[in-house]
């Protein structure tokens, strides 16, 4: 009984000492909100369709290109590794693809295509781009019947990732779902059920949230907005619209979830308000839906659009209006809409082609977007501060470790002034280094990284404080501590 108590005063005595460390550490975060130069993703022209995808653990970006040459179709498919500074073209393939999408999963950048009624897929190494050749391109799907959309979702974030879902909208107005395994050799069947689907699909995985993996929303024959999300078993929602916010004729939905919120976005016209993007979401997993008004409007033009609420950061949202590719974002679970930043230059959006947004770090996201009237792909990137603190040195590193408790995984953000060699290490109290996270060239930017509580062996370490290090050229160092309780 004795040992028993003593664990429990080490343990709330790790965590007093801990928490008084951090809170005199100096908080450093990046100053105010920046949209930098837009970069341009390739010299393709005539892009018709952009999916975009981060791999976490490398911090590298990637991007598939959809473009039209010669009144051919041209996938490509494009890397970042300096954070979107600039983009490496790995593969041009002459595909006569209706659709594509594209998510990061185990290591791989995964690319989905439409060729009629055949949805196939191919896969690249996100270590450094390269394209995984014995994969080759596999058959996800091939029913006969014409596919119109396709929106592939990816469940890396996931405590106990499954593969991947692909999701399809066929001309019978069927939602077809295919799921992969872990390896993403095989693909199953789910059921939807769905023969009402008309236009507009999106996708999304659910990030700690036992019920739904992933949720998808649509467009419906009758101009209404519909969801549905894939678990145990298939959950359908809607309609969540009615005729008195009439969708006709627009194109897209789409959809975020993190842990038992849900927000579905949808352009609509109505003769009081003109064109706006409204938002319907879910506080309770799906159960009930409420109505939170317009998050965008605009008297012109607006519909093509995306949204994401990866690693609870709150939603970010990038709409393609007429004039420009404009962004907003929410804390999680609620709160008020930001400002709209208008970050491209005017009359230069495809207005009629889906932006791509995804958290790219800590309060920081990423955008790929399709201009006009050239129709090439660009990408910018914003970041914000995390705590109010503004950085009077922009050229420091950077280095933060969240939780700080954890059982499972931390998340571990960190920022390079200047290309340079590092290495990211855990050690434990004794100064013995368990994990070598990164170690190598990087270049400038912002990274994401994880660790889960292993060592280089892969096996469990024991509870107790472990110190995040990294460190850089000329022997400087930035640590933060953290706390592992099993």
């Amino acid at each position: 009984m004795k040992k028993y108590f003593l664990s429990i005063i080490c343990f709330f005595l790790m965590i007093f000492i801990l928490s008084s460390v951090e809170a005199r550490e100096e908080k450093h975060v990046l100053s105010s909100v920046r949209w930098g130069d837009d970069i341009r993703i390739g010299d393709w022209d005539s892009v018709n369709a952009v999916a975009f995808d981060v791999d976490y653990s490398t911090g590298n970006l990637f991007a598939a290109l959809n473009s039209t040459y010669d009144g051919t179709d041209v996938l490509t498919v494009h890397v970042s590794t300096d954070t979107g500074r600039s983009w490496s073209e790995i593969t041009a393939v002459g595909w006569d693809a209706d659709d594509i999408d594209a998510a990061v999963f185990n290591d791989h950048f995964y690319v989905a295509h439409v060729t009629g009624s055949a949805v196939f897929i191919e896969r690249y190494n996100t270590s450094d781009g390269s394209s995984d050749n014995p994969y080759g391109y596999r058959s996800v799907l091939n029913e006969g019947v014409n596919v119109r959309e396709i929106a592939l979702v990816s469940t890396e974030d996931l405590s106990l990732p499954t593969g991947l879902y692909c999701f399809a909208i066929t001309d019978d107005d069927s939602l077809r779902c295919r799921y992969s395994d872990t390896s993403v050799t095989s693909w199953s069947t789910f059921n939807t059920g769905i023969g009402n689907a008309s236009r507009g699909l999106d996708a999304c995985c659910n990030e700690e949230y036992s019920s739904e993996s992933v949720w998808c929303s649509y467009i419906g024959v009758n101009d209404s907005v519909y969801i549905g999300s894939a678990g145990a078993t298939w959950s359908s929602y809607g309609p969540l619209t009615d005729a008195a916010w009439s969708i006709s004729g627009f194109s897209s939905t789409y959809i975020a979830a993190y842990r038992d919120t849900v927000m579905v976005l949808y352009p609509y016209v109505n003769t009081e308000f003109g064109c706006a993007v409204n938002s319907c979401v879910s506080y309770d997993g799906g159960s009930n839906w409420d109505y939170e008004g317009f998050v965008f409007y605009s008297g012109l033009t607006m519909g093509a659009g995306d949204i994401t609420a990866r690693k609870g950061d709150g939603f970010g949202v990038v709409i393609a209006d007429l004039n420009y590719a404009v962004y907003k974002h929410r804390d999680y679970p609620a709160g008020e809409w930001s400002d709209t930043v208008h970050f491209s230059n005017p009359g230069s959006t495809a207005y009629s082609i889906d932006p791509s947004i995804e958290r790219i770090a800590t309060n920081s996201y990423g955008i790929a977007y399709v201009d006009y009237p050239t129709m090439g792909a660009w990408f910018d990137i914003s970041q914000w501060p995390q705590s109010g603190v503004e950085v009077e040195n922009p050229g420091k590193i950077l280095l933060d470790v969240s939780p700080l408790l954890f059982s499972t995984q931390a998340s571990i953000e960190y920022i390079l002034p200047a290309k340079q060699n590092i290495s990211l290490d855990i050690y434990n109290i004794l100064g013995s280094r368990v994990k070598n996270i990164v170690s190598g060239e990087v270049s400038a930017g912002s990274y994401s990284a994880s660790w889960d509580g292993k060592d280089n062996l892969g096996k469990p370490v024991a509870s107790g404080v472990y110190l995040c290090v990294l460190k850089t050229e000329g022997e400087r160092s930035t640590s933060k501590r953290v706390m592992l309780v099993r």
